[in-house]
């Protein structure tokens, strides 16, 4: 069995894997310098003639945005993830897609005035809805056999929905962690550990890297919620609309009787249409979740939350001078409702931006939290004058020692890679797994195949 790491290698976006050109595993947009991430994402290097089925593990864009690119460019085969996965990943496509026409149309606009040739959006709302149309959900524990190769979703605990997978072939078994989560996080089931395999691909977001436990963002959010009660401001969250908003909604109904009721507003389209989702998978909620819904006590709803619905709502959030919490998308910051709260949040000393999020390079989120003086949105720029807070606790991806815990439960593990991680992640998750791990550790860089 050959493995080649397109995408996802020394990165934590565009994870991209091919085995033996017959299997993809995953399918993600590439985010970084302009020129760079626009040739990744528009041609990925793949004969899709030779591709018999591609696997998704979780509905984020950077493992799954660019599947209608493939579909325009011809693909024509079977798309397989769980059920949760799919239902958010078509809402994420679709809502990609029409991100790419609208950035299009602003573009072309431009490069027209210049005299200069139009370009096409990545894809279009109408390759995204072709996309739709392959996928073919696989639950937990079902192996399914596609060529020569059994294939097998286990629960990894990231998100709704979110796999491990496990492709067996007579001489090796290969195991993709996809993003390995946290224990004891709202809704979701522990990741499962012990997953038999020889190889493991294994993300490595967080090594060298530890999060708060999730009862010291409780006593922080208490804190920053008593601040903004006092002084009528505003604390302003961006959030990623999957799963982040959920959690935080979660959290929120586990403290409304600790803190004064400040209204608290979710300014995100698309986290409407994925609590919606939430609502509908109630039956792979964890138990703790299950036991609160019996009792009559939905963590997705209590008095002073409010989903905006519409435009007009959405502006009228800006008239509000506080107490006002408001949870919008997108959570680093780069499109979205959010950069219009960012305009009216950031010049007042008293206002609190707070990333609960991880925030890659090159994007507004990473500058705002690298400590930023001035800031550019929509073309102007504004001084940084509010108070800026980071939570690291409700982070999804599990940190330095719940990953060398995963790997060391891995029976007969005999060779380990290490992808989706920045350089010194990968350079210290390597150094502590070296101690405990007697097998091979390697660090691909992209387009490199091994044989396992």
């Amino acid at each position: 069995m050959k493995i080649r790491f397109l995408g996802g290698a020394r990165s934590v976006t565009g994870s991209l894997f091919s085995i033996n050109n017959q299997i993809l595993v995953e399918c993600g947009l590439f985010q970084g310098h302009r020129e760079e991430a626009e040739e990744f994402n528009r041609n990925p290097p793949l004969d899709l003639d030779s591709v018999s089925a591609v696997f998704i593990t979780h509905a984020h864009l950077d493992h799954s945005g660019n599947l209608p690119n493939i579909v325009k460019k011809g693909y024509r085969g079977p798309i397989f993830a769980t059920e949760p996965t799919i239902d958010i990943t078509s809402l994420l496509l679709l809502d990609a897609a029409h991100i790419f026409e609208q950035d299009i149309r602003y573009l072309n606009k431009k490069l027209r005035k210049r005299g200069l040739p139009e370009k096409d959006p990545l894809y279009t709302i109408e390759d995204a809805e072709k996309t739709i149309k392959l996928f073919r959900p696989l639950p937990y524990h079902h192996p399914i056999m596609i060529e020569d190769y059994e294939i097998t979703l286990f629960d990894s605990g990231h998100i709704l929905g979110s796999s491990q997978i496990r492709i067996k072939t007579p001489n090796s078994v290969l195991l993709f962690s996809g993003d390995i989560g946290r224990k004891d996080m709202p809704f979701l089931k522990d990741p499962e550990l012990g997953i038999g395999a020889d190889v493991l691909v294994m993300e490595s977001t967080y090594g060298g890297r530890s999060h708060e436990p999730v009862d010291m963002v409780k006593e922080k959010l208490k804190k920053l919620i008593l601040r903004i009660s006092r002084q009528k401001a505003r604390l302003l969250i961006p959030a990623f609309a999957v799963e982040r908003t959920q959690d935080l909604i979660y959290i929120l109904h586990e403290i409304r009787d600790e803190v004064p009721p400040v209204p608290i507003y979710v300014d995100s389209p698309l986290a409407n249409d994925v609590t919606r989702v939430f609502r509908s998978h109630l039956g792979i909620f964890d138990q703790e979740t299950k036991e609160l819904i019996k009792a009559d006590e939905d963590p997705l709803s209590f008095s002073h939350l409010h989903f905006v619905e519409d435009v007009e709502e959405s502006k009228h959030l800006n008239e509000f001078t506080g107490p006002v919490i408001i949870i919008s998308a997108s959570g680093m910051c780069e499109g979205g409702r959010i950069l219009h709260h960012l305009k009216r949040t950031v010049t007042d000393p008293r206002n609190i931006i707070l990333f609960v999020g991880f925030q890659a390079r090159n994007t507004l989120g990473r500058r705002i939290v690298d400590g930023a003086k001035r800031i550019k949105i929509f073309g102007d720029d504004f001084n940084l004058r509010c108070q800026v807070e980071v939570i690291d606790g409700l982070s999804s991806h599990a940190g330095h020692s719940d990953l060398i815990q995963y790997a060391s439960s891995i029976p007969e593990l005999k060779k380990i890679f290490l992808v989706h991680g920045e350089d010194e992640a990968q350079g210290a998750l390597k150094g502590s797994l070296q101690k405990v791990f007697s097998g091979e550790i390697e660090v691909p860089d992209i387009g490199e195949e091994y044989q396992i």
